[in-house]
């Protein structure tokens, strides 16, 4: 941890996500999700299971990957490509 520096990791903070591991019965938390992904998606599931949040495109895949990382007990770091169609919405004026 001391060799960690959150100013030198700033560009990519916004798209850290941490997952909390209860290992019996397993279940996994979003316990921090990055406003990069939260904007991406458009909901934010900090707080709440891998589960019921339903935020990974394929959630068995995902989820093997967490049931990896509790039984090999080491980090796992998963490289993406994310498609997403953004939305753009108009800007409403100022009336005077």
């Amino acid at each position: 941890r001391e060799e960690l520096d959150p100013i030198e990791m700033k560009q990519w903070l916004g798209l850290i996500t941490l997952i909390d591991v209860n290992p019996d019965p397993p279940c996994f938390r979003y316990r921090l999700v990055g406003t990069g992904h939260v904007e991406l998606h458009g909901n934010d599931p900090t707080g709440k299971s891998v589960i019921e949040s339903q935020y990974s495109e394929d959630i068995s895949k995902f989820l093997s990957i967490l049931y990896s990382t509790l039984n090999n007990k080491s980090p796992v770091l998963s490289l993406q490509t994310i498609r997403y169609k953004r939305i753009y919405r108009a800007k409403r004026s100022k009336s005077a």
